[in-house]
């Protein structure tokens, strides 16, 4: 079933929305964020957890979507799987396995 957040949205614009994915999905190494915007708004941990651990606060994902829409997003990359809720601490956060850039080697898995 559908969220209230999805069934109040109508896109007429696709690319408005492949614009706001691929503002979260994508490679740091070929674009990154702009650093003195991000300093000045206190965002260097969210962006350092974000490409590092796959994991994106409530906070940086405004800032990217402008505060425009967040809900409808984040309630769509999670229903299309993008994302998912990530509940382990007190802070908003979501894990974007697209992100996850470490590969399963079969060393240090737990199992013998």
């Amino acid at each position: 079933t559908s969220t209230e957040a999805l069934k109040s949205i109508v896109t007429i614009n696709p690319q408005w929305l492949i614009n706001c994915l691929s503002s979260v999905i994508r490679d740091a190494s070929l674009h990154p964020f702009e650093i003195d915007e991000i300093h000045n708004l206190g965002l260097e941990k969210d962006v350092e957890l974000l490409f590092h651990q796959a994991l994106a606060s409530r906070d940086i994902l405004e800032y990217v979507w402008k505060n425009e829409q967040v809900d409808f997003l984040l309630n769509l990359m999670e229903r299309l799987m993008l994302l998912s809720p990530w509940g382990f601490d007190k802070n908003e956060c979501y894990l974007i396995p697209s992100l996850l850039n470490e590969k399963f080697n079969g060393q240090n898995s737990g199992t013998r």
